[in-house]
């Protein structure tokens, strides 16, 4: 097939779930795909993040070169013994004992990485001449069968037959599909803050102890949990403290400095432990992240030749480590669908089968991850302070994600499209 014959996929946002897909689609011969990223450079935000078996399972599916990426930057917990460990999730109220309450394992346990270190090994996998940055998108205008016209803010355009927006919490896309006035086009405040930090894992040790140093474990109290883990080959060890319910975030920005002594106010309560790791926290430059997600469902991923994915779909809180991973299975289902489009015609089908497997299960990711958000917390009506609902309902919520069959779920994308081309 020429080039001038080839089928123009566009993906707008270079971050992980962009560039997965833009990987994937690279090896079909008959697609054309270009990356169109708002910054100067490929760049992620945050440090530690977690991807479960199921979405390690996504990435070998999608090319086993991600894998290899991430498996060279990944990070698991340090002791043998807690290798298949998620968390472990202890009582972490002062006077309570740090009673561990259940460590749920899974094939693979705990396994982080540093972002922008996992973004710098998937770069390596995209041609440059693909990569296009400064390319913030202002309007998106679907002209039917003569494509889609990306408008950028440098005044510049770009037409493409097939449009796939993985441009973040923020996404313009999300606008372009739901309408700006839309109640499901903006995030909602989940009335939780995060302040996260980073400390070298030799004053980790000396603090609290080998063990809670190097491997994964999450601290609950009332109104606050407190969770640590290894990044960076176990070189460093990531601080996450959680306070809930904040009735409401009044910063312009996202994410704000925070002073120096702050913390151990907002986590008075907490026993020993992880008292010391607010102390370690405290030594560092901590920031505020204010927690967003998209619990208001989009009615729809898709419209034409033009969808949504990752956060721009589905934003979501970290409490079940599933944000970066959901964007790996949409990128897998994504590039298997258009991978079978022959002809420009197809596009709508591949979208709408991509909805029609994708959207139940990254809501249903969601609204049950504001859940756990306020179970660890202690704050949710159903379950409060009662550790012993609490422990059998963290020992068995993570298995419908772990568990899910990727190429079962490509196939149902896959008969989905043959039936809305039939």
């Amino acid at each position: 097939m020429t080039a001038a014959n080839k089928i123009e996929i566009a993906v707008i946002g270079g971050g992980i779930g962009g560039l997965c897909v833009a990987i994937g689609l690279l090896k079909y011969k008959h697609l054309n795909v270009n990356i169109y990223e708002a910054a100067s450079k490929f760049s992620e935000i945050g440090a530690g993040v977690g991807l479960g078996p199921n979405s390690q399972r996504a990435m070998a599916a999608i090319d086993p070169k991600i894998y290899e990426a991430f498996i060279a930057q990944a990070t698991n917990n340090g002791w043998e013994s807690h290798r298949h460990t998620w968390f472990q999730f202890r009582d972490g109220t002062e006077g309570h004992g740090e009673e561990l309450l259940t460590a749920p394992k899974n094939q693979t346990g705990q396994t982080t990485l540093h972002r922008a270190l996992f973004l710098d090994e998937l770069v390596k996998l995209v041609p440059k001449e693909i990569a296009h940055f400064g390319k913030r998108v202002v309007q998106i205008v679907d002209n039917g069968e003569n494509g889609v016209t990306l408008h950028f803010k440098d005044n510049t355009t770009v037409i493409a037959d097939a449009v796939i927006g993985a441009d973040g919490i923020h996404s313009p896309t999300r606008a372009f599909l739901l309408g700006a006035d839309h109640p499901a086009t903006k995030p909602q405040f989940t009335h939780t803050v995060a302040y996260r930090g980073l400390i070298p894992m030799d004053e980790a040790r000396e603090a609290i102890g080998s063990e809670f140093a190097e491997n994964a474990i999450m601290w609950i109290g009332k109104g606050k949990s407190v969770m640590t883990y290894p990044i960076s080959f176990g070189k460093i060890v990531n601080i996450v403290a959680i306070e809930a319910p904040v009735e409401s975030w009044d910063h312009a920005e996202l994410v704000i400095p925070v002073e120096r002594g702050a913390l151990e106010k907002l986590f008075s309560g907490l026993s020993k432990t992880p008292a010391s790791v607010i102390s370690l926290l405290e030594k560092t430059n901590v920031n505020a992240w204010s927690m967003w997600d998209m619990l208001e469902n989009a009615p729809y991923y898709n419209k034409g030749n033009v969808c949504m994915m990752g956060d721009g779909a589905h934003a979501t809180t970290p409490y079940q480590g599933q944000g970066a991973g959901q964007a790996t299975e949409d990128a897998l289902v994504l590039e298997s669908l258009l991978g079978r489009v022959t002809d420009v015609k197809q596009i709508a089908a591949a979208f709408k089968a991509y909805d029609q497997v994708r959207r139940p299960r990254t809501q249903k990711v969601v609204a049950t991850s504001r859940e756990a958000g306020e179970i660890l917390t202690q704050i949710h009506p159903s379950f409060g302070e009662d550790l012993k609902k609490i422990k059998q309902e963290v020992e068995t919520r993570m298995s419908w994600m772990w568990d899910a069959d990727m190429n079962e779920h490509v196939q149902d994308a896959v008969k989905a499209m043959e039936v809305f081309l039939a």
